[in-house]
């Protein structure tokens, strides 16, 4: 069976000796690619797969949405004791990640740097647009905005303190399963907005977003926002969501009440079927 496994996110379901924390790692088992999509903030993502039985020494490659801290930084503990054949990222993705309050900066970024990948003599690919892992399964990134009320907070900022430039998350990269027209969505943290990505998946692609799972970033959005965002989502045909991380609990719940999506919430131990 193709799966995604949710090997951490901010809650748990019914596996409560798993540990939990704010950050995502999915384990990908599709297509006869194993592959990590994310790593967390810590180790707890490893504790996690060996209480689920999940082997992580013998992965394809890996890869990285974006480098916020919450999604890339349990890398470090997992290169100490994995051997990593390839990592997949989007490009500048080692560029410093900051939020920006006033003059006040908090670092949000990864914790290594392009150097610390060459040392450990891994290779890396870029994903710029799009790139092809099987047939029928992709990584895209170079998201742009089609929706007005869809806006990046302007908190989010990268490159050095001396010139940091608003964060447009160009390199954050998400994955497309082609299931004859039918894709599957799956994201890390919906930066650029969940209906503009996928809108143009739609646009990419012969088919249309029918499933979503990930995080959509809607954990700080008011009430008119989500309802919004769930009408829209029904009009792009999405059929199913599986939100987690940082979509915030009331988006499911809007779904539910408003749309005839399929709206599910997942947490840390779920097993997804793709």
């Amino acid at each position: 069976m193709d799966k995604c496994t949710i090997l951490i996110e901010n809650t748990t379901s019914e596996l409560l000796s798993a540990k939990v924390e704010h950050g995502l790692s999915l384990l990908i088992e599709a297509q006869n690619k194993s592959f990590l999509f994310d790593f967390g903030s810590t180790e707890k993502f490893m504790f996690n797969a060996s209480l689920m039985n999940k082997d992580l020494d013998n992965l394809d490659f890996v890869s990285f949405s974006h480098s916020h801290y919450d999604h890339s930084s349990g890398f470090l503990s997992y290169v100490k004791d994995h051997s990593v054949n390839e990592i997949i990222i989007g490009k500048n993705i080692f560029l410093p990640k900051y939020a920006l309050d006033n003059d006040v900066f908090t670092y949000l970024g990864c914790g290594f740097d392009k150097a610390f990948i060459e040392k450990k003599n891994i290779k890396t690919t870029e994903v710029i647009d799009l790139y092809k892992i099987t047939d029928t399964m992709y990584f895209m990134n170079n998201f742009k905005n089609h929706y007005s009320f869809e806006t990046i907070p302007e908190r989010f900022v990268h490159g050095d303190e001396d010139a940091s430039l608003k964060d447009h998350f160009l390199d954050e990269m998400s994955i497309v399963i082609d299931n004859n027209g039918e894709l599957t969505f799956i994201t890390g943290c919906a930066h650029a907005g969940i209906l503009s990505m996928i809108a143009q998946v739609n646009e990419k692609f012969e088919g249309r977003v029918t499933r979503v799972i990930g995080g959509a970033h809607l954990n700080r959005a008011d009430e008119k926002r989500l309802e919004r965002t769930a009408n829209e989502l029904e009009n792009l045909g999405v059929k199913e969501t599986f939100f987690c991380h940082c979509s915030g609990d009331r988006i499911t719940e809007v779904l539910k009440d408003t749309t005839s999506i399929m709206a599910h919430k997942v947490s840390t131990g779920d097993i997804i079927k793709l």
